[in-house]
């Protein structure tokens, strides 16, 4: 059974599902939407990737990487799909999706993983992941899992450079127009900065309220500095 949500981003939700799938390309490139959410906020995923699959290596065509689940920062299993032969550019190829390797890698997950909760991007649809066609890539989810349970996100990714931008923008022309407290300002601010280098994922432990922003600068720049495995950039 596939179900589909539309304009939540998956990222958010990750906790949810015991099973994400995750679109990559053989050359291990990571677009610049959920893939990218996914490097962000999980390094340890994509290290993973990285350090065990031969970069630009065509037998990984329709084949799955899978990154056992942390049930020390409560992280679902995240499986890696190489869905594509090269970089995710929409402007160079609008298809870069190869629709075979994407059912091997359904097929894959599903005789692995068909009692667990599962959750993907509507996989190589979106410009960042491919650019494939979307019925064809939903044809070929609902081929595959049948019975399954399968929750597809439908929303309009962004280039988290973008995203970063409007963020802040946003919050500084609520703030020129008063339309926010001095306080609101500071606390959307800390926010923004908790979400761009900790997030919710990595540090579960680490309590947001319980530093100013100039405390979790130095936080942050202390983590960055502790060692590889605590690194989000």
């Amino acid at each position: 059974m596939i179900n589909i949500i539309k304009d939540r981003e998956l990222i958010k939700e990750i906790r949810d599902y015991d099973v994400i799938l995750v679109p990559i390309t053989i050359k291990n490139s990571n677009g610049l939407g959920f893939t990218h959410d996914i490097r962000r906020h999980l390094p340890y995923a994509m290290r993973s990737v990285k350090t065990n699959t031969l970069y630009d290596d065509p037998r990984k065509m329709g084949t799955c990487h899978v990154v056992n689940k942390r049930v020390d920062i409560n992280i679902p299993t995240i499986v890696f799909c190489f869905i594509s032969k090269g970089r995710f550019t929409p402007h160079k190829i609008s298809d870069a999706v190869d629709y075979d390797a994407l059912r091997s890698c359904l097929e894959l997950v599903k005789d692995n993983f068909s009692n667990c909760k599962i959750a993907s991007t509507i996989m190589g649809n979106h410009v960042f992941e491919g650019g494939g066609d979307k019925e064809k890539i939903l044809n070929i989810f609902s081929d595959v899992f049948t019975n399954e349970d399968v929750t597809l996100y439908d929303y309009e990714q962004e280039d988290y450079r973008q995203k970063e931008g409007r963020i802040i923008h946003e919050i500084e022309d609520a703030y020129s127009r008063q339309e926010i407290s001095l306080e609101e300002y500071y606390r959307r601010k800390k926010d923004y900065l908790w979400d761009r280098h900790i997030g919710m994922y990595l540090f579960s432990d680490i309590n947001k309220e319980d530093y100013t922003i100039r405390e979790l600068q130095k936080l942050i720049k202390k983590l960055k500095n502790e060692s590889d495995e605590l690194r989000l950039a």
